[in-house]
């Protein structure tokens, strides 16, 4: 998917539907015809998270979001109703979804939850017959929130990243391919151990397991040295167990 932010308004990114968010107590901020307000005074639009409803207005599709109250509002409220609209979206066979960025309120949420909940694996998928998939998301707001859109961009694809290597299947996934895929990684420096490195660092009971496979065992070590950086150095350590891939 297609991320972005703009300044323009949005009937004017020539988004197909546009998302606004609902506080509860609060009105629309730039409503369409009355259109839009109508749907709150009326309660088909409600406030609370996870309430959707859907209107036309000035030639476009408008999906209203609760977002609860503006006082509890956090990033994860902005997740869960970017989940909800983007799910929403789909169904209405959207091309090209537009946040309309409340007031005083950070981007990254909205589109970390459209990006994880429009995930899918498709790697072996040949048909289109889950429907249409939202190709672009647009964030617009009265102020350049290029960074934080760009920035929580690459925070969510990085997470459908490893979703993908989590759902490939078990011999497709293997040991040697994780750490094929580790080495294709950009900005870091990667080693890998086979099985006589671990042996030799007396690793027995990681390569016991690896002695129930013809695949070789492989130890990934991933390491990130920022420029100019100085002080507490942080060890993430995880166990990559490839024969419980595919979706476990």
């Amino acid at each position: 998917m297609r991320v972005s932010s703009t300044t323009q308004a949005p009937p004017d990114t020539g988004a197909d539907t546009i998302a606004v968010g609902v506080f509860e107590g609060e009105g629309i901020a730039h409503d369409v015809d009355g259109i839009l307000q109508a749907m709150v005074d009326s309660g088909e639009a409600r406030p609370a998270v996870r309430k959707v409803a859907v209107t036309h207005a000035g030639g476009r599709r408008y999906i209203l979001a609760g977002l609860g109250k503006r006082d509890d509002f956090d990033a994860e409220t902005a997740r869960l109703a970017a989940s909800t609209v983007a799910g929403r979206a789909k169904e209405l066979g959207t091309g090209v979804l537009c946040w309309e960025l409340p007031h005083h309120v950070d981007a990254p949420g909205f589109v970390e939850g459209t990006l994880l909940a429009a995930y899918e694996y498709r790697a072996y998928k040949t048909g289109d017959d889950d429907g249409r998939r939202i190709d672009e998301l647009i964030v617009s707001a009265h102020h350049d929130i290029a960074d934080d859109v760009a920035y929580a961009t690459a925070v969510a694809e990085a997470a459908n990243a490893c979703r993908d290597l989590q759902n490939a299947p078990s011999n497709e996934m293997t040991p040697s391919r994780l750490a094929a895929r580790a080495r294709e990684l950009e900005g870091v420096t990667v080693e890998v151990w086979g099985r006589e490195q671990i042996e030799a660092a007396g690793m027995g009971a990681f390569a016991a397991v690896a002695r129930g496979t013809d695949e070789e065992p492989q130890l990934i070590t991933i390491r990130y040295d920022p420029p100019d950086v100085a002080g507490l150095v942080l060890v993430f350590v995880g166990k990559g167990v490839t024969f419980d891939t595919g979706g476990m």
